[in-house]
């Protein structure tokens, strides 16, 4: 096996590009420093954002999930 070593601190870009490879048939959006998303549609998706840049979702969020926090 290869040894690779791993950052401790994940941010929100690396978050959603795991979770992109463990869901692939499901979109992933970010929202955070760099683009905020004011909004994202009811279409099943994967949000992974900063704190305080949480857009609103129609309809609501299924489920939620917080990592360091």
């Amino acid at each position: 096996g290869a040894f690779r070593l791993r950052a401790q601190v994940v941010g929100a870009r690396r978050t959603a590009e795991e979770l992109g490879r463990a869901f692939p048939a499901v979109p992933v959006r970010t929202s955070g420093r760099e683009h905020v998303l004011d909004t994202v549609s009811g279409a099943p998706a994967l949000i992974v954002s900063t704190p305080g840049a949480e857009p609103v979702a129609e309809g609501g969020y299924a489920a939620a999930l917080l990592l360091d926090g």
